[in-house]
């Protein structure tokens, strides 16, 4: 990689090394690497339907590229399901989206009928499985304290 000069002075060797140790970074993955850390990157925190998350949004979670941030959650549901996913925060423009497994947005929602900075958003399964909730900021619009319910809609008898 390097060429040694015949004289064997490290002085003249010295001038290929200046500013190479930093540009010099080599990722060896294995298939390990893969395997065992698929998810330590990315990680959606899992809930139920029928139920209610407390949480907060804040800078450590993932940043949006519009100068905001999201925050994943994994549910399953099932192909029939009708659900409505309701965000709601004082401190911050919500906006809501339901993902497919494939990355296909489904559903999102900035601002419920209601009025307000408030999303609502329904929506109709047609296959069973999991999917992606994710709760984020209305472009950059901060974060903090937020609830998320899932709530998977009744047929009218």
């Amino acid at each position: 990689m390097f060429r040694s000069f015949t004289t064997g002075k490290l002085n003249k060797l010295a001038p290929l090394w200046m500013g190479l140790p930093s540009a010099l970074v080599v990722f060896y993955p294995t298939l390990s690497y893969g395997q065992n850390n698929q998810n330590s990157f990315y990680n959606p925190i899992p809930i139920t339907a029928n139920t209610t998350v407390n949480d907060r949004l804040t800078v450590q979670d993932m940043p949006t590229g519009e100068g905001g941030f999201a925050r994943d959650y994994r549910i399953n549901l099932r192909a029939g399901d009708q659900v409505a996913i309701d965000l709601r925060s004082d401190e911050f423009d919500t906006m809501v989206m339901l993902i497919g497994d494939d990355g296909t947005t489904i559903v999102a929602n900035d601002d419920s009928t209601e009025g307000g900075t408030n999303s609502l958003a329904f929506a109709r399964i047609t296959e069973s499985g999991d999917y992606i909730v994710r709760v984020r900021t209305y472009a950059a619009t901060g974060g903090g304290l937020f609830s998320l319910e899932v709530t998977r809609l009744q047929p009218v008898p």
